[in-house]
C-alpha cells in the first residue's frame, strides 16, 4: 500500500516465504482472539479489540463515538477493508496496518495499556507461537525477571524510563511484532461481492432501475473523484465539513494535526521498527502541505458503507440520506464552528432528487464478512 507518502509494508509480508505468512497470520488470530473474548487480557480495563470492531457489527461498533476506557472523539471505522487503506485512522496517524494495531494499546481512552503488559502476555501466552513466526531473528527477552522488565510500563512512565535502551527495545520489538501478527490476521478478512460487483460483473438485474440512475450520477457529478476502486476510496484526505465529534464540542483539525504525529512516531513506516523503512516517502509532508490539511481526513470507503453507521468521522449523522444530504449540500456551511477548513472548490453540489438517488444507492452497498 501507498500513494507517494511512503509504500506501507504492514509487517514485511512480501519479504517472507509463504509458510512465515500463514504462521503469522494464524498468531494473529489468536492475539486477536485473547483480545476479543479476553478483555483484561492485553489491557487493565474491560476493553477489546471487538469493543469498537465487533465482527457481529461489520467489524465497527455502531456508535456515534467510540467507548473504551474512556470516551473517545471520533467514529470507529470498520476493520474489514483495513488492510486496502494507505493510511489508518480518520487523520492519517498511522501508515501501516501493524502501526494502527499498537496506537489502541497504550491510548489512554481505549486500551489503556503498554508495551511492557503487552510483553509480558506474548511471553507468558505465546512464546512457542512467537519463536515459530519471530524467533529466528527477535528471541523473545527475559521478560520472567520483573526487576528488569516491569510487568507495565510505556515511554513516559517511571517503570520504563528506568529501564536500559537495550531492554526498552527488546521489549519495544515484541510489541511491534504482536501487532505486526495482528494486521496479518486483518489482512485475511474478506467480504462476499456485493450488488454493485455482480453488476460490475455483467449482472445488469443485480441493481435496481433507481440504483442504476444513482450510479450514472455518481459519476456525472463528480462522487468518483474520491470515492473510485476496489474500495471506492482514493485513500487521500478532503474536507466536507462534517460536523465535529470531539466532547468539547471544538471542530476537528484532522489530518494537520495527525500527520505531525505520523511524522514523530517512532512506529512509522520509514521507522527502525519497520519492515521496509527504505520504502517510506515523507518529503510531501512541508509544513505548508500539513498546513492546508486542517479539516481534512481519509476518504471513507464505500465497500459496505450500509452497515457501518452512524456515519462522519464524528459518527453525527446516522441516515444515508441525510449523508447524501450533507454531501449535496457541500457541507456545513463555512460560518458553522462545528468544522473548520473550506470544501474543496471542484466539489459540486447536488438536488434533492440526485441526494435522494444517491441515499438509495449507499442503503445498498453491504459487505457481508467472509467466515
Amino acid at each position: 500500500m501507498g500513494d507517494g507518502a511512503g509504500h506501507v509494508d504492514a509487517g514485511g509480508e512480501a519479504a517472507q516465504g509463504p509458510h512465515q505468512r500463514v504462521r503469522r497470520r494464524s498468531r494473529g488470530r489468536r492475539v486477536r482472539q485473547e483480545a476479543l473474548l479476553r478483555r483484561d487480557a492485553l489491557g487493565p480495563g474491560n476493553v477489546s479489540c471487538a469493543t469498537c470492531h465487533d465482527p457481529g457489527r461489520a467489524f465497527q461498533d455502531g456508535l456515534s463515538t467510540s467507548v473504551g476506557t474512556g470516551k473517545g472523539d471520533r467514529n470507529a471505522p470498520s476493520a474489514l477493508f483495513a488492510a486496502h487503506s494507505t493510511f489508518q485512522f480518520w487523520d492519517g496517524r498511522a501508515d501501516s496496518l501493524w502501526m494502527q494495531a499498537v496506537g489502541p494499546m497504550e491510548n489512554s481512552l481505549e486500551f489503556a495499556s503498554s508495551r511492557l503488559r503487552v510483553a509480558h502476555r506474548i511471553a507468558d501466552a505465546y512464546a512457542a507461537d512467537y519463536a515459530a513466526v519471530f524467533g529466528a531473528k527477535y528471541t523473545l527477552p527475559a521478560l520472567s525477571d520483573t526487576a528488569r522488565f516491569p510487568l507495565a510500563g510505556k515511554p513516559g512512565d517511571a517503570a520504563y524510563d528506568a529501564m536500559s535502551a537495550a531492554d526498552k527495545d527488546a521489549v519495544t520489538r515484541v510489541f511491534v511484532n504482536a501487532g505486526k501478527a495482528i494486521a496479518a490476521f486483518e489482512r485475511t478478512l474478506t467480504a462476499e461481492p456485493s450488488r454493485l460487483d455482480q453488476y460490475v460483473a455483467g449482472d445488469f438485474t443485480a441493481l435496481a432501475e433507481s440504483e442504476k440512475e444513482a450510479l450514472k450520477a455518481f459519476f456525472v457529478v463528480g462522487c468518483a473523484q474520491c470515492h473510485w476502486g476496489p474500495m471506492l476510496s482514493d485513500n487521500a484526505f478532503h474536507d466536507i465539513r462534517f460536523p465535529t465529534g470531539r466532547l468539547d464540542g471544538v471542530a476537528d483539525e484532522g489530518a494537520s494535526a495527525g500527520i505531525p504525529k505520523l511524522l514523530a512516531s517512532e512506529f512509522r513506516a520509514g521507522g527502525s521498527y519497520s519492515d521496509a523503512p527504505g520504502s517510506a516517502n515523507y518529503a510531501r509532508f512541508t509544513p505548508d502541505a500539513i498546513a492546508s490539511l486542517r479539516g481534512k481526513f481519509k476518504t471513507p470507503v464505500l465497500r459496505g458503507v450500509a452497515d457501518t453507521g452512524p456515519w462522519g468521522h464524528g459518527g453525527t449523522i446516522d441516515d444515508l440520506h441525510l449523508v447524501a444530504k450533507h454531501y449535496g449540500e457541500r457541507g456545513l456551511k463555512d460560518d458553522d464552528p462545528r468544522a473548520v477548513g473550506p470544501v474543496e472548490p471542484w466539489i459540486a453540489p447536488f438536488d434533492d432528487h440526485t441526494q435522494h438517488l444517491f441515499g438509495g444507492l449507499l442503503q445498498s452497498m453491504h459487505a457481508t464478512p467472509r467466515p
